[in-house]
């Protein structure tokens, strides 16, 4: 399937001693457009003086500067025992790009071998050239060295992907090509619409309903109006299996003699917990993988968050047997619920890649519910592989608690009805 992507422009800077280690960065980067290109959306496109430049008159390196250097985006110089051809501006033709390169501000990676080479293979002054030029870049560059072609292109895969994340949290300029500035990804974050998933904005207001149940500790057990014993066995012959749910089969002790509180229980909290929903857009032209966001939710009051798996989801059982949490339905009273309540929490989503230009927004997997009104703030730390560091987006939220004081009997009349 067809896809946008940003193109990245690598040149490959040697002298002739290190023919090998240039194809070999060509496959690296070919490899690296197989496994990121579709996600991140961005193409490396390899650069070399022989496929990217043509006849022309004038001096031969600068025809390759102005046909090749000066449309990279990053070079990779590789160097053995030779440093290159002088040029007339300087010592080699592989020198002049790297120097001129880094006067443009593009990032440069140098590489130098320390494979063994026959010594009727080396040339003495070309050897003591490159050992003054390593010399006088090793203050202000970085340099990688290996000793066996597997070793480079092992390095080069790895340290190549973390220089390409470098680049795309750089900035975009007029032209499309990534420079160094603002962000290429940048995403936004916001409340959404818990049933449609749809943008609300960075603040929003929520209410909910705290039932105070006032007579909690004289809920009554829970039993069948009309009881249908079991059917007594005859003489010889064994007591039939109960069957649960039939009334005919079923055994008085079967009952859940905690309906009643169950039920309370699940009727409180689903009016006391309400759904927070957000949304995601990446709005920048990057696209970013391994997208992790990490909420802490504060308040200068207590409330309780809880995940979507915390919370019943239906009514509990009036069978032993039945029920939720694993077969077992716990109750509470309204101030046991929220017991555990606390001024931070944390919470945190997942996603595994926001393509540019795209929005998401994860099904709902947090709850919120406190006993007063409070005003709440989310301090969100966005990260993702192509951000050099998390973003820090700031939401809002005021949840609007109406506190009812009321009967057992007035919340669940109709379970006395049957």
């Amino acid at each position: 399937m067809a896809f946008s992507a940003q193109v990245l422009r690598i040149l490959i800077a040697s002298p002739s001693d290190v023919q090998d280690e240039r194809e070999i960065t060509t496959q690296v980067i070919q490899e690296w457009n197989d496994q990121n290109s579709a996600d991140r959306q961005v193409v490396l496109l390899p650069l070399r003086w022989e496929t990217h430049s043509a006849p022309s008159i004038g001096r031969p390196q600068e025809i390759i500067n102005q046909q090749v250097v000066d449309h990279c985006d990053l070079v990779i110089g590789i160097f053995w025992s030779r440093l290159g051809t002088p040029t007339g501006k300087a010592d080699s033709g592989t020198l002049e790009e790297i120097e001129r390169v880094i006067k443009s501000g593009m990032p440069v990676m140098i590489y130098f071998s320390k494979a063994k080479q026959d010594i009727d293979d080396i040339d003495p002054d070309q050897l003591a050239r490159l050992r003054q030029f390593k010399k006088d870049i090793s203050d202000d560059v970085l340099l990688s060295e290996y000793s066996t072609q597997i070793e480079f292109k092992e390095n080069l895969l790895r340290q190549l992907d973390i220089q390409i994340k470098s680049l795309m949290s750089s900035d975009s300029s007029d032209s499309g090509v990534l420079k160094k500035g603002r962000s290429g990804t940048d995403i936004c974050l916001e409340f959404a619409e818990p049933e449609t998933g749809v943008a609300i904005g960075t603040s929003c207001e929520l209410t909910s309903q705290f039932i105070n149940i006032t007579d909690f500790e004289f809920v009554p057990n829970y039993k069948q109006k009309t009881e249908k014993k079991h059917p007594k066995a005859q003489p010889g012959q064994a007591l039939p299996p109960p069957v649960l749910g039939t009334s005919l089969h079923t055994y008085i002790s079967d009952y859940n003699t905690d309906y009643y509180r169950q039920y309370l229980t699940f009727i409180i909290q689903q009016q006391l917990f309400v759904p927070i929903r957000f949304w995601l857009k990446n709005i920048g032209s990057i696209g970013a993988r391994d997208v992790y966001v990490d909420f802490t939710v504060r308040s200068e009051d207590d409330f309780l968050c809880k995940s979507k798996t915390q919370l019943p989801t239906s009514v509990p059982s009036k069978i032993k047997s039945g029920g939720l949490l694993g077969g077992g339905y716990h109750f509470s009273s309204p101030e046991a619920i929220l017991k555990e309540s606390s001024n931070s929490w944390n919470y945190a989503i997942e996603q595994k890649a926001l393509q540019p230009k795209r929005e998401i927004s994860p099904e709902v997997n947090l709850f919120i519910a406190a006993s007063k009104s409070t005003d709440i703030e989310i301090t969100a730390r966005i990260y993702a592989d192509t951000l050099a560091e998390p973003e820090v987006h700031t939401l809002s939220l005021k949840l609007n608690v109406e506190k009812v004081d009321s009967p057992y009997t007035s919340v669940i009349s109709e379970e006395f009805d049957e």
